[in-house]
């Protein structure tokens, strides 16, 4: 399934700051650093103990112009937090996945490695174990493969799968979330969107429920 990519850089406050310095004199074309938007970010007491770098890039043939957020994780790490179009309401996959291939490849890469930083580039393609161990994704498929697409886990057999889904999900602590799901469903196993949709909401739900339930 094709999904947006990350990339995580193990630097600490000071080594990242050199390297922006160095980015930002020579910015390819149709880049730029946005101080503005910086200072902006720091203005909200709860992000100012994190250090955030913002680059826009201009529209150019397919690529809408965007804003991208370069922000501190912890004290070891930077990652990109978002990438926000700057005149439409949101991001294809692959218009995301494209801003950041290229400011990763003109704009990041060459002054990291002149840095000797470590980092690393997600895939933009990604099975259901990059949220969750095999076992529980099993469960999942076990579900989808045969359960009925018209009433989704209505079904008493189908109810008994996806309960033991749901409970392996959140034993676990997957990080797949609701709207993932849905998308799985749809993209890879060709469920309607409306089932798919119902199926996320009841994820959700339960996976809430079984926080509460287990907590107390």
């Amino acid at each position: 399934m094709n999904v947006f990519r990350d990339l995580y850089v193990n630097a600490d406050t000071e080594q990242m700051a050199a390297v922006v310095a160095e980015m930002e004199q020579a910015m390819p074309e149709g880049w730029a650093r946005d101080t503005t938007a910086e200072a902006r970010t720091h203005a909200f007491p709860f992000i100012t103990r994190r250090v955030n770098y913002c680059f826009t890039c201009k529209s150019e043939k397919l690529r809408p112009a965007a804003m991208l957020i370069l922000a501190q994780k912890n004290s070891g790490t930077f990652y990109i937090s978002n990438i926000i179009p700057i005149s439409r309401h949101q991001l294809e996959h692959v218009e995301y996945n494209s801003i950041l291939e290229d400011f990763y490849e003109r704009v990041f890469k060459p002054y990291a490695d002149k840095s000797k930083l470590t980092y690393s580039l997600t895939g933009a393609d990604a099975g259901l174990e990059r949220w969750m161990d095999k076992p529980t994704a099993e469960l999942l498929r076990a579900f989808s493969s045969s359960a009925n697409r018209g009433t989704g886990a209505s079904h008493p057999s189908d109810r008994e799968r996806w309960n033991a889904f749901m409970l392996a999900a959140h034993r676990t602590k997957s990080e797949f979330d609701p709207a993932t799901l849905a998308r799985w469903l749809v993209e890879e196993e060709n469920w309607s969107p409306e089932i798919a949709e119902q199926l996320a909401l009841e994820y959700e739900s339960g996976r809430g429920l079984l926080t509460h339930a287990l907590s107390h």
